[in-house]
């Protein structure tokens, strides 16, 4: 089975999120032991969003796992202050796929999850009983701007590791 989650340390202030692998059930689940929600991989692929309310599905992840899809209606999922999107945190955080495609209407956005790392903004809804988000501004959204971030940060890297 694909691994696509992470023990990741945190950050400061934020609880220690466990990994648990529930391999015959073929599900990854990340746990905040003190906080729910919790993410998980379910059946079909689907994204599982575990809550106080109940479970209910967030997107799903591509075969091959590099892709993380979700369908949304903008009346309901557009944050209309900064006009932009918002997605779980930790699924955005700790798992291990490369891209985002959000389904809009008619309008496909495509991003990557390091640009939303990057270009993202946490916001925590917690009266309302939502889970911490990371949110991307629609204007943010295009796979030319997130390749060309990702080229960045590849030779970043490369430039750093000749260093060391």
């Amino acid at each position: 089975m694909m691994n696509l989650c992470k023990n990741n340390s945190t950050e400061p202030g934020e609880h220690r999120l466990r990994v648990r692998f529930f391999y015959l059930l073929g599900v990854c689940m990340l746990t905040n032991y003190s906080i729910l929600p919790s993410v998980a991989l379910g059946a079909n692929r689907n994204v599982l969003l575990h809550y106080s309310g109940g479970t209910r599905t967030i997107g799903t992840l591509s075969e091959d796992g590099k892709t993380y899809r979700k369908v949304i209606d903008p009346r309901l999922h557009v944050y209309r202050e900064s006009k932009s999107i918002g997605f779980n945190h930790s699924l955005i955080r700790d798992w291990h796929f490369d891209w985002i495609d959000v389904r809009m209407g008619r309008e496909v956005l495509v991003t990557s999850r390091k640009f939303v790392l990057a270009h993202g903004f946490p916001l925590h809804f917690k009266k309302e009983g939502f889970e911490k988000q990371i949110f991307l501004r629609i204007a943010d959204f295009g796979i030319e701007k997130a390749r060309a971030f990702e080229a960045q940060v590849s030779t970043q890297e490369i430039l750093f590791k000749e260093v060391a």
